[in-house]
């Protein structure tokens, strides 16, 4: 079982919908990887959607995001958890 960070969450919702039994049956890929987090590197799961994404409303695929390249993060000073990648 994986527990999911908001971040994955959002990718996943992004992807397949806001309602999660329509993720059942998706395919995802699983990464380990190193991000930023309170300015030291952590082990971080990355989530990345296979199957391609539907957009509900329209019942078609969705192109897929291209991720951003791993120049440094932006520094904040909030407590957003969103992992830049």
């Amino acid at each position: 079982m994986l527990g999911l960070n908001a971040t994955n969450n959002r990718i996943l919702m992004r992807a397949y919908g806001p309602n999660s039994v329509d993720w059942i049956g998706k395919n995802i890929e699983l990464t380990l990887d190193q991000l930023p987090f309170e300015g030291k590197l952590q082990d971080a799961v990355i989530v990345k959607p296979i199957d391609a994404p539907i957009n509900a409303a329209q019942k078609t695929p969705v192109p897929q995001e291209t991720p951003p390249s791993k120049a440094a993060p932006k520094k904040r000073d909030d407590m957003d958890d969103e992992i830049p990648f």
